[in-house]
């Protein structure tokens, strides 16, 4: 099955003129909500936020403090997704303090942690060096006795923040051990990206919503029942 990197778009004719996100959290979900774990739910009712003044609104509404944990989806963007499979999403309220008239958003928190169920023997792992003056990578295969979950968590801390060097999949392919016919998730700690399979992709696009694209190559995953 394939699936496909969801991102905020960035365009500056699409969401404004930005110097960072179109909305940032205020208040007590500025002092709370960033520091959440990524795989535990929250314990609130709303979100408060602020959306920047040149910001353009859109449907899905880039959150600079939580850009980690999830994105910020309206009404419409939530009725769809919620028809499909969903691995560990949260959705909670978002009230914008100067912007009553914009209403009936919520945070998609992603919680989920699919690392555990991952075949380490069939799914190979590779880490990309990015040259900074030309556009190639260097992928050099994980060493046998670090392709599991715990020696890649660790690769993955000594690469955190690194624009250098990242943890792939060989071919972008992973296998797991168990059935596996989710629609939306994160698969996490190595690879924090938030999925939407194929099917779910077309729907969204050809919805006419705005505030986010697709990457263009997708993820392939192998479950116990095949593709």
């Amino acid at each position: 099955m394939n699936f496909f990197s969801f991102f905020n778009e960035t365009d500056v004719d699409k969401v404004g003129n930005l110097e960072g996100s179109q909305s940032y959290l205020v208040n007590d979900s500025y002092e709370t909500l960033p520091h959440k774990n990524l795989y535990k739910p929250v314990n609130i009712s709303k979100i408060e936020a602020v959306i920047e003044e040149n910001a353009i609104i859109t449907d899905v509404i880039s959150l600079g403090n939580l850009s980690l944990k999830g994105i910020m989806v309206n009404k419409k963007f939530k009725a769809i997704v919620e028809k499909y499979k969903l691995k560990d999403i949260q959705f909670v309220p978002v009230n914008f303090l100067n912007k009553t008239d914009v209403q009936e958003y919520f945070f998609m928190f992603f919680n989920s942690d699919l690392t555990h169920f991952i075949d380490y023997d069939k799914t190979k792992f590779v880490i990309q060096k990015k040259s900074l003056f030309k556009d190639n990578a260097i992928q050099t295969s994980v060493e046998i006795n670090k392709n599991n979950r715990n020696d890649l968590i660790e690769l993955d801390r000594e690469y955190a923040g690194s624009i250098k060097y990242s943890i792939l999949t060989k071919n972008g392919e992973y296998y797991f051990n168990t059935a596996f016919d989710y629609d939306v998730f994160r698969i996490g700690h190595f690879n924090l990206r938030f999925y939407f399979s194929e099917g779910l992709k077309e729907v969204l696009i050809n919805s006419g919503l705005t505030g986010f694209y697709f990457s263009d190559l997708p993820v392939v995953i192998y479950s116990n029942k095949g593709e």
